[in-house]
């Protein structure tokens, strides 16, 4: 548990640099690509009046470009030729602070909002303005003099609260930060399209825990990842509010899937100026690679659009974009893309693991469809076998441009231990449409060599070992499987599907000492922790007890189970078929050493 001395070191450091330079390109909650502006800031740039028209000194300028980024250099030389030409223009001065801003040049964007106030010093966007570029620079009292002023007069920019919670909370006002980021909160109700951030909740939440309020934090945590399920710094910070009300077994998966974690904020009224004024090609691939790690996949995809429009053939931008559409479930769009990189460089081992990546993600959605039907016609309904066929059909298709792609990859560079895992991972897929053992078996065998051959060159996907215990299950070599569902569970000893297939690969292995209640049940336990009220792993847990016939842990799951699906309609159905199942298995005859001889009724319950 984490104690109240270390509430405001429980969140991971992010460098300044870091921090600012995503968050003012636009980096926000997908809901929305930009953010109301207020009436202040949707009259013309241009406000200077007639009494502040006078000279504020020359435009700032960098020292030495010479190893600055041509495009860079080309845009700052352009800027301040405009400020030369009106010295009295506000735009102009802004205009080149947006280019040191966005580029994090910040003690120059300091210098040229600074100018712009003085021509201008009622328009509190520029003092919003230079408080972030202060912040970004170290200079915590101008900061807040500058966000404070530019709170007040914009209580309803949620943005503008939040930076001023933010740099609150660095200095341990933390009552005050409260109120700011409760008023952002309330500021996006206020629009004229009400709207909910997960970056203000996250925020508050933050502040919520160092002030010793963890209960209220985890609501707000978990409002933020059903807004926003990919958020990583919702996840961290649920995660300390669990742990500070002592539920660490809870928090620990939470922690985990927020370690690469950073601040975000809502979206920026000048987001937009600020991304325009981004130059350097590598950087903005940085910003928009780390979006896409952060959940912003809507952001990422803006960034995106933006760089394509400049470079419409890079491969790497096309990967990167096929991956953040596939990702927001856009397979067409995905495909789209990835067919053009091909067309660039049909030889580029990224862009054909990324194909084969798609192809795989197609032909898992093809099995899942296969799974239903045979379900189905387990529960009595009749089977359609030509639609069935056909199934199958497209899914071999689709595996074996799988296999074709990760084939090319590895000829492309063999290597590259990813190339041969993917190249084993898709044959594996190919495998399981396979129409006759004899088939089977042989795609079987190359899907094990490519992965040993990834194993030789040093592969470390972190699904490794998860699929060579898959592989090895479906090879029927249950001590092969055990071992690196071992070793699968051991880097993921939190995650929900680790631990089933930790449950399931015990049971199946045929090995009696693994198939106990004793030696499974510590993984239950586990499992029903990290997954809190989730009906489908309460269910698991039932399944597992009576199918080893522990029927005492078997009705305590039960009960977890009844808690966590109440008011869904097919519960009743299964809680009335497990209490039947438990009751005729107590009223079986036993043998002389206590096992029932009748496995038909607890076989049909499991």
């Amino acid at each position: 548990m984490l104690h109240s001395s270390q509430r405001l070191r429980a969140f991971p450091p992010v460098a300044p640099s870091r921090l600012f330079g995503l968050a003012l390109l636009g980096l926000a909650a997908p809901q929305a690509l930009s953010a109301p502006l207020p009436s202040a800031w949707t009259s013309p740039l241009e406000t200077a009046t007639a009494s502040a028209l006078r000279d504020v000194g020359p435009p700032p300028r960098v020292g030495d470009m010479s190893a600055m980024d041509p495009a860079l250099v080309a845009l700052l030389d352009e800027r301040i030729a405009a400020v030369e030409k009106e010295p009295t223009s506000v735009e102009a001065r802004v205009a080149l602070g947006f280019a040191y801003e966005s580029n994090t040049i910040w003690s120059l964007a300091e210098e040229c909002y600074s100018q712009a106030l003085e021509l201008a010093p009622d328009e509190n966007q520029w003092r919003f303005r230079r408080g972030v570029v202060r912040h970004a620079l170290g200079e915590i009292d101008g900061a807040l003099n500058d966000l404070r002023a530019a709170a007040t007069a914009y209580k309803n920019t949620p943005v503008v609260q939040a930076r001023l919670g933010d740099v609150l909370r660095l200095i341990g006002e933390l009552d005050e930060a409260e109120a700011a980021w409760r008023q952002a909160i309330a500021a996006e109700a206020n629009q004229p399209q009400p709207i909910e951030y997960a970056a203000s909740r996250v925020g508050l939440a933050q502040t919520l825990i160092d002030l010793g309020e963890p209960a209220e934090a985890e609501a707000l945590c978990r409002r933020a990842l059903e807004l926003q399920p990919d958020y990583k710094q919702a996840h961290f910070t649920l995660g300390v509010a669990l742990s500070d009300q002592g539920r660490d077994e809870e928090a620990r998966p939470e922690l985990v899937m927020g370690e690469t974690s950073f601040q975000q904020f809502p979206p920026d009224p000048h987001g937009t100026q600020l991304r325009e004024a981004t130059r350097g090609f590598s950087r903005r691939m940085m910003l928009i690679e780390n979006q896409v790690q952060a959940g912003d996949l809507a952001g990422a995809k803006q960034g995106l659009d933006e760089v394509l429009k400049e470079r419409p053939n890079d491969h790497m931008v096309l990967n990167l974009a096929s991956r953040v559409l596939l990702s927001s479930g856009d397979m067409e769009g995905a495909r789209e893309l990835l067919q053009k990189s091909l067309d660039v460089s049909p030889n580029e081992p990224g862009t054909l693991i990324d194909a084969c990546l798609l192809a795989l993600r197609e032909s898992e959605a093809i099995v899942g469809q296969l799974g239903q039907m045979q379900m189905a016609q387990q529960q009595g309904q009749p089977l359609d076998e030509a639609r069935f066929e056909e199934l199958r059909r497209q899914g071999t298709v689709k595996a074996t441009e799988a296999v074709e792609y990760a084939a090319k990859a590895v000829q492309a560079a063999p290597t590259v231990g990813r190339n041969h895992y993917w190249l084993g991972v898709a044959q594996r897929s190919l495998a399981g449409f396979a129409t006759d053992a004899q088939a089977q078996g042989q795609q079987f065998q190359a899907a094990l060599q490519s992965m040993q051959n990834a194993l030789r060159l040093g592969c470390t996907e972190p699904g490794f070992n998860q699929q060579l215990a898959q592989l090895y299950a479906q090879m029927g070599r249950p001590r092969e499987m055990m071992l690196h569902t071992e070793r699968h569970l051991s880097e993921f000893p939190m995650n929900p599907i680790a631990l089933q297939m930790m449950i399931e690969n015990s049971i199946r292995s045929g090995m009696p000492e693994l198939a106990t209640a004793e030696a499974l049940t510590p993984y239950v336990e586990r499992l029903l922790a990290v997954t809190p009220g989730d009906a489908g792993a309460a269910q698991f847990a039932v399944r597992v007890y009576l199918t080893v016939k522990d029927l005492d842990r078997a009705e305590s799951a039960l009960s977890v189970f009844e808690k966590a699906a109440a008011g869904v309609p097919q519960a009743a159905e299964f809680i009335t078929a497990v209490q039947a199942a438990i009751a005729a298995e107590r009223a079986a005859p036993t043998d002389p050493d206590g096992e029932t001889t009748d496995d038909q009724t607890s076989d049909q319950g499991a």
